[in-house]
Order: structure tokens, then C-alpha cells, then sequence
């Protein structure tokens, strides 16, 4: 079990020096266009459901 254990963790750490890690500058640039990609769905999502509040609303006063 613990031979399996220690080859289990060694790959894991082979296998990740292998991997092309993004830069400082990379990692910035993609935070800052998921962060503007979720204010801008929070807007759509907004306005969406303000719509569909009036909506339902006077549908229903209007009844």
C-alpha cells in the first residue's frame, strides 16, 4: 500500500513539472476578462428578470 502510495505521489509530482504554468501577466489578463464576463451575465441576468417581474406583475394586477 505504501509502495503504491509513494509511486502514486512521485508521478503526480513528475507529471506536474511538465506542465506550462501560465505568467503573472497571463493570470491577470484572464481574471480580468472572467471578472467582466460575470458583470456583464449578472446584468443580462438582471435585466432579464426585472423584465419578466413587470411582466408577470401586471399581468397578474391586471386580472
Amino acid at each position: 500500500m505504501w509502495q503504491r502510495l509513494r509511486h502514486y505521489l512521485t508521478s503526480s509530482y513528475d507529471e506536474l513539472k511538465q506542465v506550462i504554468w501560465p505568467t503573472r501577466q497571463q493570470v491577470w489578463r484572464y481574471t480580468f476578462i472572467v471578472a467582466i464576463a460575470v458583470v456583464v451575465t449578472t446584468a443580462i441576468v438582471a435585466l432579464v428578470d426585472a423584465g419578466l417581474s413587470a411582466g408577470v406583475g401586471r399581468y397578474i394586477l391586471s386580472q
